[in-house]
């Protein structure tokens, strides 16, 4: 998802990082930005991190104050969220502002942001497998159990599936499942 941002923003401009630190999974997908963002200084972060519960409304309340600060222009802007929920919260104040500038991301692929792909107001979402991250986090019992106080933990990766406007229909014929 970041690389797909990076390469929308063309290596400059300017992007509202909405995190969240208190879960590793979003404190590793920060960092992981941060990483990819070292090769290319043309693009300028603000970071505001989110609450849990009160993620919608500070996406919004983030997206308000940003917005104020970075008008319609030539210069590329992008709303990312460490994962989907707060970047829907910043599409309300996109829309209220009938802001159509800005790109906005999210990571989970959950079934508002798919909507919200579909409809035009989002960007892009990685979608997560949940029933196979599950799946195959179960087939590891059997090693697991075998292995006893000998056992390593392992990755069993699961790749997460890009969803843009050019994929949102086929990915969604080949994945009802995902919005409902």
């Amino acid at each position: 998802m970041i690389k797909k941002m990076i390469e929308d923003l063309g290596g400059k401009g300017e992007i509202l990082a909405l995190t969240y630190r208190t879960g590793e999974v979003c404190r590793n997908r920060e960092a992981l930005m941060d990483e990819m963002l070292k090769d290319h200084p043309d693009i300028k972060v603000t970071k505001n991190e989110v609450r849990i519960p009160g993620y919608f409304e500070d996406g919004a309340q983030y997206a308000n104050a940003w917005l104020a600060s970075h008008p319609p222009g030539d210069e590329k802007l992008a709303i990312w969220g460490c994962w989907d929920d707060p970047a829907i919260g910043a599409i309300g104040s996109l829309r209220s502002q009938g802001r159509t500038d800005v790109m906005v991301y999210g990571v989970n692929g959950n079934a508002q942001a798919i909507e919200n792909i579909r409809n035009g107001h989002m960007t892009a979402t990685a979608w997560e497998d949940s029933f196979t991250e599950g799946y195959e986090m179960v087939k590891l019992l059997v090693d697991i159990k075998k292995a006893g106080a000998d056992w390593q933990p392992k990755a069993a990766e699961v790749p997460a599936v890009l969803i843009t406007k050019d994929t949102v229909e086929g990915f969604l014929k080949d994945h009802p499942e995902a919005v409902q």
